[in-house]
């Protein structure tokens, strides 16, 4: 790993895990999985998607991570705990409809908005045992709301 020529900003500092993702998916193969989320709206969506697993690129990530953010291209950003991701996917293919949003966070350990589509990066981070953050744009701002 090389030093940040700035490690004052987060972005110089943030591991991104994205960056393995070829690597890991030759060395540890695809997995598929079948996932349904329960949406806010009380709707519902999932599907059959194909990707490696999570625990397997969590190998670069510092020993006192406890949380993986996951930042979207749109900027919405969702911080997932270890415990609930361990056993997701970045799922690169979809395959029971379009490669559309991809990649994509999937596994039945996420809630619905922590199921981030379009992966930009995934930052392993550290926070203090009784922190329990929510979804946010990638600004600090609250996603829902956002003008329509």
């Amino acid at each position: 790993m090389t030093r940040p020529e700035n490690p004052n900003d987060p972005k110089e500092r943030a591991i991104d895990l994205l960056t393995g993702l070829d690597r890991v998916r030759r060395e540890h193969g695809t997995v598929t999985v079948s996932c349904q989320f329960e949406c806010a709206s009380d709707g519902t969506f999932g599907g059959r998607w194909r990707g490696v697993r999570l625990r397997d690129l969590l190998g670069s990530a510092p020993p006192e991570t406890t949380h993986v953010r996951a930042v979207s291209t749109d900027g919405y950003c969702a911080p997932v705990a270890l415990a609930d991701a361990l056993d997701t996917v970045v799922a690169v293919d979809r395959l029971d409809a379009p490669n559309e949003g991809l990649p994509r966070l999937v596994g039945e350990g996420l809630d619905s908005t922590e199921t981030v589509r379009g992966l930009d990066r995934l930052e392993p981070v550290a926070l203090p045992p009784d922190a329990d953050p929510e979804p946010t744009a990638i600004d600090g701002s609250d996603p829902t709301d956002a003008e329509e």
